[in-house]
């Protein structure tokens, strides 16, 4: 049984693992927040909209959940079959289902006129 009253002793160091853990511990959760605060969000729907209509394939990107593989699939299917009428003709498009297009209809406008296919 270990004495719980024994004196420390003044020359007593402390282990390694009790400088060592705490340190790991505040760099954890300096990174941690680090993180929190400089991961980039997705901008807001009111800060962007695109025209599938007329957007190219990058325009189609910076919406949320489109990379470059979808977005060549909704221009190809624009192309082929016409304009889409609202954000659930996206359907249409193979990998669109309706949970994306739930996504992605606040950020989404049709018929702009501006070339780019953005309304900034």
């Amino acid at each position: 049984m270990m004495d719980t009253h024994a004196a420390v002793s003044p020359d007593a160091q402390p282990s390694r693992m009790a400088i060592v853990a705490p340190a790991i511990a505040l760099a954890v959760a300096c990174v941690f927040l680090i993180g929190a605060v400089t991961r980039p969000q997705a901008e807001s729907p009111s800060s962007i909209q695109i025209d599938v209509n007329a957007a190219d394939l990058a325009d189609l990107q910076m919406l949320p959940g489109i990379g470059p593989a979808l977005a060549d699939r909704i221009i190809t299917d624009r192309d082929t079959r016409g304009p889409f009428d609202d954000a659930a003709d996206l359907a249409r498009v193979r990998g669109v289902g309706d949970r994306t297009v739930l996504n992605l209809e606040p950020y989404l406008a049709f018929n702009a006129t501006p070339a780019n296919g953005r309304l900034d």
